[in-house]
């Protein structure tokens, strides 16, 4: 520091010394004098045109001064202010880093259970008189008061279902399985039901098969397995629900495996050839999967 504080006094009008001041007080966590350092460094920058990048950096020591100190809102408007003076990947990464940070405090600090069991009541009385967009509204803020309740997402997902807002609901259901998926039943059902009402029967065979795994022979899951089945055999080709299947990552991967492009090739060219591939457990379960999206179109279609 006291070679700094000569150097200041040598050449007053060169701010990097006032920055390096600044920073000594920084690693003293002296913030106050930091910040107070850095302002000075910035108003003699300016007289002297000191580079913009200099004065961005200045900005940025003051950001992390108002960071150490907790001061989260203070620091990402100095991070904010570096920015406008200089673009720089340390300053967007500093930015970025407070904002997250302040995002999570913030939620943090609005959870409240007592509330947010209020507030899903409140959505129970909309759902009840068909009022689904009022209901959704409140189950969201019910979630933000208590983001560990699986219950209200599971609310969620179920109003978000009924106006068909399927690929939405499936989130809600998937959050609330990331809470509880062993004992979860409603959402292991309703997120098969979503995929079924999407036409995607291979993905909902899938929810279902696993929920299967966790509650075995459990009566509304054979059932809701047994409806998509009828919903496969019943099925007509639909170039949309082709399309959405050719766009699934898993279905992609069956259709490029060269063994079932063969087998493929095979049963357009003689369909009674299809018996002998369904022997084979492995390639079973592919043109299984394959029927169910309804890309192949058959005559066997139980899964």
């Amino acid at each position: 520091m006291e070679f700094y504080n000569k150097a200041v006094e040598i050449c007053p009008n060169k701010m990097v010394f006032r920055l390096n001041r600044a920073a000594v007080y920084l690693e003293e966590s002296n913030y106050e004098k930091c910040i107070k350092e850095c302002e000075e460094a910035i108003e003699v920058g300016r007289k002297s045109n000191e580079s913009f990048e200099n004065i961005g950096k200045a900005y940025i020591r003051i950001g992390n001064a108002h960071f150490k100190k907790g001061d989260l809102e203070k620091a990402i408007s100095s991070y904010n202010d570096s920015l406008t003076e200089h673009r720089s990947k340390l300053g967007l990464g500093l930015l970025t880093k407070a904002e997250r940070i302040l995002k999570k405090k913030k939620e943090e600090e609005y959870i409240n259970p007592e509330i947010a069991s209020k507030v899903k009541e409140e959505g129970n009385e909309y759902f009840k008189k068909g009022e689904f967009t009022e209901a959704i509204k409140s189950y969201r803020e019910a979630h933000k008061r208590n983001p560990k309740d699986s219950g209200i997402l599971n609310n969620l997902g179920f109003a978000l279902m009924k106006i068909r807002e399927y690929n939405e609901a499936i989130k809600s259901f998937d959050k609330s399985l990331s809470i509880d998926s062993k004992k979860n039943l409603k959402a292991w059902l309703r997120k098969g039901e979503c995929y079924h009402y999407s036409k995607e029967f291979h993905k909902a065979l899938d929810i279902y098969n696993e929920a299967l795994k966790i509650f075995p022979d459990d009566k509304s899951l054979v059932s809701a397995k047994y409806l998509v089945n009828e919903s496969i055999n019943n099925s007509e080709y639909d170039e949309e629900r082709v399309a959405r299947a050719k766009a699934d990552p898993e279905i992609q991967a069956i259709l490029k495996d060269p063994m079932v492009q063969q087998v493929l090739k095979e049963m357009n060219e003689n369909p009674r050839a299809a018996a002998k591939h369904f022997q084979n457990d492995s390639m079973r379960m592919k043109l299984e999967k394959l029927i169910a999206s309804g890309i192949l179109q058959t005559k066997k279609q139980n899964v």
